[in-house]
């Protein structure tokens, strides 16, 4: 007599092959998580099927949903199959959050997990605008640091010309007004400042926040004068916080 293989049967198949593939499983974040730039999340991750002791660890972080991967840390070491590690969340808005965790098994042998969904990230200050590529490339600006009260910030452009001026433009409030043919995005009634752009396309700015300025909200623009017209990048708006 024939007997025929019960349904349930054949679709468990591949869930179970799945599961045997599986060497390593990221725990946290997974999926839904709000994090806040600067701060610190623990990254949970464990070992499905034990390697031993030799292996090692990379985790990459992604903020366009697993699209491009940016590295956050390589050989970390083995420590027991169940591991974590304290993850200082870059400084920027997303809503598509993800975390890879690979496991080096030897010179060529490795196996990843990553984040089953998207988790969001809240940056510390917003962008805002657009900006304006200059032989196709966008400049972008960033804030690095947590804008709080008596600390530092750090003012970071990248991808913009090497060798021009970058006007870094500081206001009070957010608004239109011309400046040598760009429309601003903010005024600049606290601080006009002119950098050369490095040659890596970057400006850095340190700015100290003056103590007691809590709740105050600044904007900061740069405009690059760039060859043959000028560039205008994003705005970045802050509060500064207690």
């Amino acid at each position: 007599m024939h007997l025929k293989t019960p349904l349930l049967t054949l679709l468990a198949i591949p869930t179970l092959a799945a599961l045997a593939n599986a060497h390593v499983r990221v725990d946290s974040p997974n999926g839904g998580e709000m994090l806040q730039g600067q701060q610190i999340h623990a990254i949970n991750w464990v070992d499905i099927i034990d390697h031993g002791t030799l292996v090692t660890y990379e985790i990459e972080f992604s903020a366009d949903g697993g699209s491009s991967w940016t590295q956050v840390v390589d050989g970390l070491t083995y420590t027991g199959g169940i591991s974590t590690y304290d993850w200082l969340v870059p400084d920027q808005t997303t809503s598509q959050g993800r975390i890879r965790v690979t496991m080096h098994v030897d010179p060529i042998t490795t196996y990843s997990d990553s984040s089953n969904a998207n988790f969001a990230v809240d940056a510390s200050y917003t962008s805002y605008g657009a900006g304006t590529p200059v032989n196709g490339v966008l400049p972008i600006l960033m804030m690095h640091n947590v804008p709080q009260s008596g600390a530092s910030i750090l003012i970071h452009l990248s991808q913009a010309e090497v060798g021009a001026d970058a006007h870094i433009l500081v206001g009070s409030q957010q608004m239109n007004q011309t400046f040598s043919g760009v429309t601003l995005l903010n005024n600049r009634d606290l601080a006009h400042l002119v950098m050369t752009v490095d040659n890596n396309g970057e400006v850095f700015l340190p700015i100290t926040l003056p103590a007691g300025a809590t709740g105050v909200t600044a904007h900061v623009q740069i405009v690059v004068a760039s060859t043959p017209n000028l560039s205008a990048t994003d705005g970045a708006r802050f509060t500064v916080l207690p």
